[in-house]
């Protein structure tokens, strides 16, 4: 992550990715704190970069594309299993063999 730092000291570019490293909680106002000379738009800004340019761990890759699959889900009938939802609410369960052998009373 090369791009984006404009006046920030090698100090500060140091600090700051560590930090990105380690992991931050989404408080660029409370990060930003400890950067007396910079903005949290500028902090904000060089962790998107930060985020877009690291190398992603294969079951972080997966886990964002079925995310990404949900989010495009806008729609999809559930209806079918709205029966079965009430009938394990109250408490009454189907024998294990119509449903494929699952025992839900068991569960």
């Amino acid at each position: 992550m090369k791009k984006g730092f404009g006046d920030w000291s090698k100090e500060e570019q140091e600090r700051l990715l560590s930090i990105f490293q380690i992991g931050v909680d989404g408080d660029f106002t409370k990060l930003v704190a400890q950067f007396p000379n910079q903005t949290v738009d500028s902090v904000r800004y060089l962790f998107t970069q930060f985020e877009e340019d690291r190398e992603k761990p294969a079951w972080e890759i997966v886990l964002n594309t079925k995310i990404e699959e949900l989010r495009q889900m806008k729609g999809v009938d559930f209806s079918a299993n709205v029966p079965l939802h009430f009938q394990l609410q109250s408490g009454t369960y189907s024998a294990p063999s119509p449903v494929q052998g699952v025992n839900y009373a068991a569960i």
